[in-house]
C-alpha cells in the first residue's frame, strides 16, 4: 500500500542509484544532477500551488481595468505566488544540501559528504563532528538568506499581515 508516493520515491532512488553508478571516476556531474533533480521539484510544485491559490477575481479585476497578459502576470500572478515560491526555495535548499552530501558520500571525490564519510571509515570522530556542524551552519545560512531575500521582496506582505489583512 505504498501508493503513488511510495512508487515515485522508489523510482527516484532507483534513478539515483543508476546515475551514481554509471559515471567516470572523479566526475561530479551525477552528484550535481541529482542535487538539482531533488530540489527542483519542491520549488516547481510550490510555485504551481501558489499560482493555483490565487483568487480568480484578482485576475478578472485586472482584466476589467485593461491590464495586458504580461501586466496580469507581473502584478497579480507573481506577487500572489511569491510566498509559495520562497517556501519552495527554502525547502529546496534543505533538500539540495541533503542530496549533495548524500551523493558525495556515495560516489563523490570531493566535498563535505566525502570528508564526513572518509572520516567515518578512518574513525576520525572530531572531523565528523566538525563536518556535521559545518553542514548545519551552511544549511542555516542558506535558509536565512532565502528568508531575507523573500522578506525584502515581499515587504508588502509584511505590511498586509501587520494590518490584519490575512484572516
Amino acid at each position: 500500500m505504498a501508493g503513488r508516493n511510495g512508487s515515485s520515491n522508489s523510482s527516484f532512488l532507483f534513478l539515483s542509484f543508476c546515475v551514481l553508478c554509471h559515471h567516470s571516476p572523479g566526475c561530479e556531474t551525477p552528484v550535481i544532477f541529482l542535487t538539482f533533480l531533488a530540489s527542483f521539484y519542491a520549488t516547481a510544485l510550490n510555485t504551481m500551488l501558489g499560482v493555483e491559490s490565487i483568487d480568480v477575481s484578482y485576475v478578472r479585476a485586472a482584466n476589467c481595468l485593461g491590464a495586458t497578459r504580461w501586466q496580469v502576470f507581473r502584478h497579480v500572478i507573481v506577487p500572489g505566488a511569491m510566498p509559495f515560491i520562497f517556501t519552495g526555495l527554502q525547502i529546496s535548499g534543505g533538500v539540495a544540501w541533503f542530496s549533495l552530501v548524500a551523493g558525495e558520500m556515495v560516489s563523490g571525490q570531493y566535498g563535505l559528504g566525502y570528508v564526513i564519510n572518509t572520516s567515518y571509515t578512518m574513525v576520525r570522530y572530531p572531523t565528523i563532528i566538525i563536518g556535521m556542524a559545518t553542514l548545519g551552519l551552511v544549511g542555516y545560512v542558506t535558509s536565512a538568506a532565502v528568508r531575507l531575500v523573500g522578506d525584502y521582496l515581499m515587504q508588502w506582505r509584511t505590511r498586509e499581515l501587520a494590518l490584519g489583512g490575512d484572516r
